[in-house]
């Protein structure tokens, strides 16, 4: 069969002319009337990563409970969280009451967020490497060497988890990866 032989005769796709919402007191970026509108969602996720997150959570939430295994909208749900998360620790040197009323419950934080997409998405290279980055920020060590073994465990037969593998040689002969003295390789 020849590339793309067999699409030709595939009906293109409804591409619609505006984006229909319907209001639900979320910052306006209410809930699609057709949740199985793809080119809408993406339309809607293009604009969402903009806006506060607070405002967002229950757009990515919607999204991604009608598609669980799109692992670019979990990367960029978590990232935003993670950036609204960096922006709330800012805030918190200028006026730590404001930054503790606009913290996130557990269910939005970046780290339950990485958590939740891995189920869904547990052999994707690029949300891997993404959380490991945010890990290697807000992580303690032990967490980390967790999170490379499972990322190797779980997508390191990948072709493209090359970049996985060179962080965690780098982040192991770096010091940081050494477990204990049992761990030690001695050549004879």
């Amino acid at each position: 069969m020849s590339r793309g032989g067999g699409l030709a005769s595939l009906p293109e796709p409804h591409i619609p002319s505006k984006r229909s919402r319907r209001g639900s007191g979320d910052g306006g970026t209410g809930a699609l009337d057709d949740p199985w509108d793809w080119n809408a969602w993406q339309a809607l996720l293009g604009d969402i990563t903009s806006r506060p997150f607070a405002q967002v959570v229950a757009d990515y939430e919607r999204f991604l409970g009608i598609y669980p295994t799109y692992a670019k909208g979990w990367k960029h749900y978590a990232e935003h969280a993670a950036r609204a998360s960096s922006e709330s620790s800012r805030e918190a040197v200028h006026d730590y009451t404001k930054a503790q009323a606009h913290q996130p419950d557990d269910s939005v934080k970046p780290v339950t967020i990485y958590e939740r997409s891995l189920v869904y998405c547990k052999t994707n290279v690029e949300l891997w490497k993404s959380f490991l980055s945010y890990l290697k920020k807000h992580g303690s060590r032990d967490a980390i060497l967790k999170a490379f073994d499972q990322a190797l465990l779980n997508c390191g037969l990948e072709p493209s988890s090359h970049g996985i593998w060179n962080d965690y040689i780098g982040f192991i002969s770096k010091g940081h990866g050494g477990r204990g003295p049992d761990d030690q390789v001695t050549r004879d």
